[in-house]
């Protein structure tokens, strides 16, 4: 199957841009987080090429650790799969947006959220599924659009050279994630995400510790498994995940390990209830029960496997993956200067630190003539 995706601006704060990704097709992607989270995108069904009893949905979603929410997803149908839907015979997952492959001409998507407080460390992304007759599943990819979080500003202020005292204030905290492979807990450094949430570790590490007015105070780190095996071999796993994140830590230097904290958590049910009741499943009910129940953790991963299997092959491949990781948060005091006046020349000092939003697209680059054109088409 082959589709395309042209994205443009439509949301408010968002605008056309020469951002794209390429193994979906998509362009001139945008997003911007303020009072809500936004993205818009605009799809052409006439370059989606499907049988007619088949289908693509197209679903935004944005997440951060055990917190998710998504967007309305569109739905490109083939012409009898479009014709199930306009008649009533088939639901439309809620909210969805209907069109039909071949047929309908561009269509100018917009969605936003209510912006919480987990978005403002988030991952945006679009799942595209394709499904066949009675919605089997025969292909689905994800693509990472974007990533918000922060960045620092230092204010300063010049005042009478002094006879300082130092005095620790104010605290922030910071947190990635990383992803293991299956029943391994040495860290992978070209796994997924992982190239950038180590680059931000020590990015992070470094800010706080080549600032003379910052101490670190606190790491705490925190491993966690997939809930397939053995509950005995999940909690090895997580314990020696958080432990491989610790000897990258203190292997960083100026470290105290003292003060390098681990936790884990053997078997991350909650990230799987999330992606369950987030995602589009058709025994959704069914699942979170089986995963709601009071079985022991090696029953209840049992008892997916053998009465869905479909859906555990799914799970296996797509979500469980996830669901390893070690979060980390790095709780570091500022430090204010109290000064008492001397004779001198003025000098300057660090007064405020602002935190600034910050989105960053994983898109690829746009070649000089597709950028004109595409900034061209905007204006």
């Amino acid at each position: 199957m082959i589709y395309a995706l042209l994205s443009g601006a439509a949301a408010t704060g968002l605008s056309a841009s020469p951002r794209q990704i390429s193994a979906l097709g998509l362009t001139e992607i945008d997003a911007a987080l303020g009072d809500t989270l936004g993205m818009a995108m605009t799809v052409d069904p006439r370059a989606v090429s499907l049988k007619a009893e088949e289908e693509l949905v197209l679903r935004p979603t944005v997440s951060s650790g055990d917190s998710a929410a998504a967007m309305a997803p569109v739905v490109i149908a083939g012409r009898t799969r479009h014709i199930r839907y306009i008649r009533g015979q088939r639901a439309l997952p809620e909210g969805a947006v209907l069109l039909r492959a071949d047929k309908d001409g561009p269509y100018r998507y917009t969605a936003s959220l209510p912006a919480e407080g987990w978005m403002a460390e988030s991952d945006l992304d679009i799942s595209a599924d394709t499904r066949g007759c009675c919605g089997a599943p025969e292909g689905s990819s994800l693509a990472k659009v974007a990533t918000f979080g922060y960045s620092y500003e230092e204010i300063r202020k010049a005042v009478e050279r002094p006879k300082q005292r130092r005095d620790s204030v104010y605290e922030l905290k910071g947190r990635a994630r990383l992803d293991f492979k299956v029943n391994i807990t040495e860290i992978d450094p070209t796994l997924r995400r992982n190239p950038r949430e180590l680059a931000e570790i020590v990015r992070t590490i470094d800010a706080v510790r080549t600032n003379p007015e910052a101490r670190i105070t606190e790491i705490i780190i925190t491993g966690y498994a997939s809930p397939e095996g053995s509950y005995e071999n999940n909690v090895r796993l997580s314990k020696g995940r958080a432990e491989a994140l610790k000897q990258f830590v203190a292997a960083q230097g100026d470290i105290d390990p003292s003060i390098i904290k681990v936790d884990y958590v053997p078997e991350n049910w909650g990230g799987l209830r999330d992606s369950i009741a987030t995602g589009d499943w058709a025994e959704r009910d069914a699942i979170l029960a089986v995963i709601d129940s009071d079985l022991e953790p090696d029953a209840k991963d049992a008892r997916l496997k053998r009465e869905f299997p479909k859906a555990y092959a799914r799970i296996w491949k797509d979500i469980y993956p996830t669901l390893r990781h070690s979060d980390y948060r790095v709780r570091y005091s500022l430090i204010q200067t109290t000064y008492e006046e001397t004779e001198g020349e003025p000098e300057e000092r660090v007064v405020e630190i602002i935190r600034h939003p910050t989105v960053t697209f994983h898109t690829d680059p746009v070649a000089a003539g597709e950028e004109e054109a595409a900034s061209a088409k905007t204006q």
